[in-house]
């Protein structure tokens, strides 16, 4: 990872990768695959920071599939012709579909590969997607959606400036959250080395998550906490309280602002009925400043058909 991550580094995109013509970008049709046996010393470290505890213990934490494939996903975005900067990129929303979770000593059939690609007023919005099979059978699906930061010109804003509709409405809706869900809560501490601990499980050493002086190379005055970290945290914690993960179901999150470390923040769930009738178990994780709620990720667990 620390040499895939100084290749990203130095990677510059292919001078056609983005013009002012206003045409989408094109990503490469290229995947990774690999087999793996789940090694039993790191899935019990994956766990025991993000508290992946007690009966839960014979399966994987939902996260973890995208943890094992986060080097095929950074080698695939330092190869040409991928069209963004791998560093820098925003990680806005992720969506995990689990059929079933791999036991702990699974061997796994993991692959890779690009999505779509969308227009956002802030850049390029696009997919990396990972699958995960146990026996030739589909068990977990991961779609990560990162943002790449482009000052678009006044011809691409006219040209794409209602594809925001062509986007899932899920990342829309939970984009445009105001209010934490009242039902309950508890607090969550993240402390000032968190990232650094998490790297060391996940591999994912991108400098905005480690030191400070670190994460100011990137534009940010502290460290922020891994979204995908903060997400497995908080799926941990509402596991304690709902046996979704007995079934097949799908965890849509969307990222709203960083965890600046160190940061005091309180998870809150509840549950509501979704547009088609069936319950849905529903999380935002929110501090306080002034009186005033920062949200920093909120989603829904709803059942898979």
């Amino acid at each position: 990872m620390l040499k895939l991550y100084a290749q990203a580094a130095i990677y510059s995109p292919p001078a056609f990768a983005l013009n002012d013509a206003g045409a989408i970008p094109v990503l490469p049709s290229t995947s990774r695959e690999k087999l793996i046996r789940i090694n039993a010393k790191h899935c019990e470290n994956y766990n025991n920071l993000s508290e992946w505890h007690n009966s839960l213990a014979a399966v994987v934490h939902p996260n973890y599939i995208q943890t094992l494939s986060l080097s095929m996903q950074l080698d695939m975005m330092v190869s040409d012709p991928f069209p963004f900067k791998p560093m820098g990129l925003v990680h806005i929303a992720n969506q995990i579909d689990v059929k079933f979770l791999p036991e702990q000593n699974a061997s796994l059939q993991l692959s890779t590969v690009f999505g779509e690609v969308y227009y956002h007023r802030r850049g390029w919005l696009f997919e990396v997607i990972t699958q995960a099979k146990v026996d030739n059978v589909d068990a977990v699906k991961g779609v990560s959606f990162y943002l790449a930061r482009h000052k678009h010109n006044e011809h691409t804003v006219a040209l794409h400036s209602k594809d925001n509709d062509l986007l899932p409405p899920w990342i829309t809706q939970i984009g445009q959250l105001k209010h934490h869900p009242q039902d309950a809560s508890q607090n969550l501490e993240f402390s000032s080395d968190i990232g650094r601990r998490y790297a060391k499980v996940s591999g994912d050493y991108n400098p905005i998550h480690l030191y400070p002086y670190t994460a100011k190379l990137l534009g940010f005055n502290k460290a922020i906490a891994h979204g995908m970290y903060s997400k497995a945290w908080c799926v941990s914690k509402l596991a304690q309280y709902d046996d979704f993960y007995q079934g097949s179901f799908s965890i849509k999150t969307v990222f709203l602002q960083p965890i600046m470390l160190p940061l005091s923040s309180r998870l809150y769930r509840g549950q509501r009925q979704n547009l088609v009738g069936n319950s849905e178990l529903t999380f935002c994780l929110a501090s306080n400043k002034g009186n005033k709620d920062r949200l920093h990720l909120a989603g829904h667990i709803d059942a898979l058909k």
